[in-house]
């Protein structure tokens, strides 16, 4: 099993949810955050005075967390169609890290595994 925590634009949720509905994505959690990344280099600093003493502003974006897990082999389908529904060829379109996911377990019935997702 593999976690996935997916960072996008708020205005690509509902796109990325239908996504992970197409998918039968059994669950996943949606968080705000703020961050920066790539797009704080699209700031022109070379039209702003620059005083010495005097740091560039940090600027952080909103965006949203999305955290679910999968089965390994649907980790590879399902991020090319998140990329495909998040981009808009911009800059802070939104990033994915892959992590590995020793167990589930459905406190319910206690099934562990792929089963439990």
């Amino acid at each position: 099993m593999k976690g996935l925590i997916i960072y996008i634009r708020r205005e690509k949720l509902e796109a990325v949810q239908k996504v992970l509905h197409q998918r039968n994505v059994a669950g996943f959690s949606v968080e705000n955050a703020e961050g920066c990344g790539c797009q704080k280099s699209q700031i022109d600093l070379e039209n702003i005075p620059f005083f010495p003493t005097l740091e560039p502003e940090s600027h952080l974006t909103p965006k949203l967390r999305i955290y679910t897990v999968v089965p390994d082999e649907q980790v590879h389908t399902l991020i090319d169609d998140i990329c495909n529904a998040a981009a808009t060829a911009r800059f802070g379109d939104g990033k994915i890290f892959v992590t590995p996911v020793e167990d589930a377990i459905r406190i319910r019935t206690k099934e562990h595994g792929d089963i439990a997702l």
